[in-house]
């Protein structure tokens, strides 16, 4: 099973983690939890980030998106087209 998230609330986000939006917060949290789970369980599944402005891929203010990224190989970033 393949589950995608629309990042583009965790790539324009700036400033530290409490000063975040709820929106970044909820979803990071979503992202990091379900990673955790496959993780734990092993299967095959993969967490999908893409965005759908790719301007934002080139130019992003958050920086902790490549501490999802760098979690494991479960989780890829995908451009939309």
């Amino acid at each position: 099973m393949n589950i995608a998230f629309e990042i583009s609330p965790l790539l324009t986000a700036s400033g530290t983690f409490g000063d975040k939006s709820g929106v970044y917060r909820y979803i990071y949290g979503l992202i990091t939890s379900l990673a955790k789970t496959i993780s734990q369980k092993n299967n095959q599944s993969k967490i999908i980030l893409f965005t759908y402005n790719r301007s934002l891929l080139l130019n992003f203010h958050n920086f902790d998106i490549f501490s999802l990224l760098n979690q494991k190989n479960y989780i890829k970033l995908r451009k939309s087209s």
